[in-house]
């Protein structure tokens, strides 16, 4: 079956201090496994900068990923 009616998410950006910028691209056909796909996206992606922005010591970052409990696996091998 093919869908009515297609949307594409994609975005780039640049990441803390010049880090690598990433594209990201998602199909979104109105099939469960797109949805499934696109709330991945759409956790995963803004969920990266979190954990980089922690990372580089924002203090507004390290105290969201605490209140969210977004775990940043580099602080958590520092702090043991």
């Amino acid at each position: 079956m093919a869908a009515t009616s297609v949307g594409c998410l994609s975005w780039a950006g640049v990441g803390v201090i010049a880090g690598p910028a990433a594209r990201v691209l998602t199909a979104a056909d109105g099939a469960p496994e797109a949805a499934k796909r696109i709330e991945r996206v759409l956790t995963t992606d803004p969920g990266m900068g979190i954990i980089r922005h922690a990372d580089a010591g924002y203090e507004e970052a390290i105290e969201f990923a605490v209140k969210n409990n977004v775990i940043i696996p580099m602080k958590e091998k520092s702090s043991s």
